[in-house]
Formats: C-alpha cells, sequence, structure tokens
C-alpha cells in the first residue's frame, strides 16, 4: 500500500475547521504553556506556520497576546492580561489543548486512502510475497482471497485454524496456542 503525502493547509480556511475554533485553541495553547515562538505555537497546534501566522493576526488585533521580540525570524508571544481572562473562559467550558482537530472531511479521506480496497493483488504479487514458503496453489488462492476482501484469513477458512496456517504462523514466531 503506497503512502500518501498529506500538505499541512497553508490557510486557515484550507483546514475544514472554523476559524474561531482554532484561534481559541491557539490561547489556551499560549496560555498554558506560556511565552514561544509562532514556530513554536504552530509545532504545539500541528498546523503550518503560515495558518499560525493568521491565528496572531486575530490574537493581536483583539489583544490577546504580547510581542515580547524575535527568535529565528519569528514573533515570541505571551498572553496578555486579555487573553488570560479569555483563556480561563475556554478551559472552563473545554479543557483541550493539543494538536488542531481534523475536519471530518480529512478524516474521512484519509481513512479511505488507506483501505485495502483500493489494492489491485495479482497473483503473481502473492507468489513474490510467499516465495520463500512452499505453499500448495490453493493456500494461495486463500491469502489472495483474504486480502483482496479485506477480512481475516480465517473466515475464509471457515474459522478453523488450518494446520498449515499454523505452520506458517510458528514459522514467524506466533504459537499454535
Amino acid at each position: 500500500m503506497g503512502t500518501a503525502n498529506w500538505i499541512a493547509p497553508q490557510a486557515l480556511s484550507d483546514t475544514g475547521i472554523r476559524k474561531g475554533l482554532l484561534e481559541e485553541l491557539a490561547v489556551k495553547t499560549l496560555f498554558l504553556g506560556g511565552e514561544m515562538s509562532l514556530v513554536d505555537l504552530a509545532d504545539h497546534m500541528c498546523l503550518s506556520f503560515v495558518a499560525v501566522e493568521e491565528i496572531f493576526s486575530f490574537l493581536r488585533r483583539e489583544q490577546l497576546c504580547e510581542v515580547k521580540g524575535m527568535a529565528v525570524g519569528s514573533h515570541r508571544i505571551a498572553i496578555s492580561a486579555h487573553g488570560k481572562s479569555r483563556a480561563t473562559e475556554l478551559l472552563n467550558l473545554n479543557r483541550y489543548v493539543g494538536p488542531a482537530p481534523v475536519s471530518l472531511a480529512d478524516y474521512t479521506a484519509r481513512v479511505n486512502a488507506q483501505s485495502v480496497h483500493l489494492l489491485a493483488i495479482q497473483p503473481s504479487d502473492l507468489q513474490r510475497a510467499f516465495q520463500h514458503l512452499v505453499l500448495p496453489e490453493a493456500t494461495l488462492s486463500k491469502l489472495g482471497a483474504a486480502v483482496v476482501s479485506g477480512t481475516s484469513i480465517f473466515r475464509i477458512e471457515g474459522g478453523k485454524i488450518a494446520e498449515q496456517w499454523a505452520d506458517i504462523f510458528e514459522r514467524y514466531g506466533y504459537s499454535r496456542d
């Protein structure tokens, strides 16, 4: 199964998450994390630097943070008195502080991208994968059916662990018990 290259959204609007929720999460993160750079805030929230800069503009405009200086080309910020008050209100409503949530649409897309149902398995793929084992053709067919269906090999076998499967598992360090 191939791996997808997921790129962090470059704008808050690309996250699929309500902008206000991300701004509130940033206020709580800053309150609990203390003074930090925008890069640190991006790391804490698992957002791109560009997206955090959008949040920073809001925090600054609403006087929820104070700029303390620069660090490696990034503002260092701390929560303001007004920000502390707002963070306390927000934490009383919801104590979550951590990575920004993922939209349901993005979550669904990523889960679907991992599905075995998207794989195209050919008999030659199975023969190559199990070439180091001496397996009857019928066994490879059953393995293929299990892989393609996305179900357990034991369902294909009717719930019984056949002696040949036990031998395969034992070879890879699994006990028959």
